[in-house]
């Protein structure tokens, strides 16, 4: 099995790559599967939740991340075959990983939507319903 380092986003120059977004936290494996089932070649999406402490806020922060997404060069090849067996996976439908062939575009597209809802979201601590947890609340 061969698992592709993605290059950054700077150095999809060629014709034969796409810049892939993510905005799940755990990010995503676009694995390529042989006709018995074994793992072939595998793209990892990296997520977009790096959490960096300390910070005041604790808030999520990742300095990889544009409008919340990570964005990676796939070789389009890899991308084409793994769309012809994935097309209905639910991270497609929902926005959460989108293709584009130009990294303006890609930035676009994550700026565009960097507020949607793609099941992953974080919980705002302030919203009404949810209880900050306190000493006397610890088992």
């Amino acid at each position: 099995m061969a698992e592709t380092t993605a290059p950054t986003t700077e150095t999809a120059k060629t014709k034969n790559t796409v810049i892939v977004g993510c905005k799940l936290p755990h990010g995503l494996y676009l694995d390529l599967h042989d006709r018995a089932g074994n793992l072939k070649a595998r793209v990892k999406l990296p997520g977009c939740a790096g959490f960096t402490l300390p910070n005041p806020d604790r808030k999520f922060q990742n300095p990889e991340t544009i409008h919340g997404d990570t964005l990676t060069v796939v070789d389009k090849d890899h991308w084409d075959k793994w769309m012809e067996t994935h097309a209905d996976h639910p991270a497609l439908a929902s926005g959460a990983i989108y293709m584009a062939t130009k990294q303006a575009d890609a930035v676009a597209r994550a700026r565009e939507h960097q507020h949607d809802d793609v099941g992953f979201n974080k919980i705002d601590p302030k919203k009404e319903g949810i209880k900050k947890l306190d000493d006397k609340d610890k088992p």
